[in-house]
């Protein structure tokens, strides 16, 4: 069995997700790969104990609708965040903004993934059956 120092998971969306203009907007992740501690539920992952973890988070973006602006990936420990990767936005092709962290944790602290746009219109994110896209996760270091 899994202890709380041996955790890891890696989530995914199977479906695209409406990001509207010039709002950071929490990523929906409705499919697990794995989640050794429980410890991912409702988009949230929560540190089961105490110690240093890593963060991995990729958006692969639709073709924009409209051009300008900029698009990114954000890391949240507890509402404030920690980690953000800015790219371009993307237009008449498919583009990805991803990032990672390094982070010491104590229990109970909780890691969000945000992407936003500023496209001035609603653009969607991918989602994909097979999870290639669109996806968070991590793992305890020590």
């Amino acid at each position: 069995a899994n202890s709380s120092i041996n955790t890891g998971f890696a989530v995914y969306n199977t479906a695209n997700q409406s990001i509207p203009s010039g709002a950071a907007t929490t990523l929906t992740f409705n499919t697990e790969e794995f989640d050794d501690g429980n410890a991912f539920a409702a988009n949230t992952y929560t540190a089961p104990s105490t110690g240093v973890y890593q963060f991995n988070a990729t958006v692969v973006w639709n073709p924009f609708t409209v051009s300008g602006g900029y698009t990114d990936v954000e890391i949240y420990k507890n509402g404030i965040m920690i980690k953000q990767s800015v790219i371009p936005n993307p237009v008449v092709q498919f583009n990805s903004t991803e990032t990672s962290v390094t982070v010491k944790l104590v229990t109970g602290d909780q890691i969000t993934i945000r992407t936003f746009q500023n496209s001035g219109a609603n653009q969607n994110t991918l989602g994909s059956a097979s999870g290639v896209y669109t996806r968070f996760s991590g793992f305890r270091v020590y």
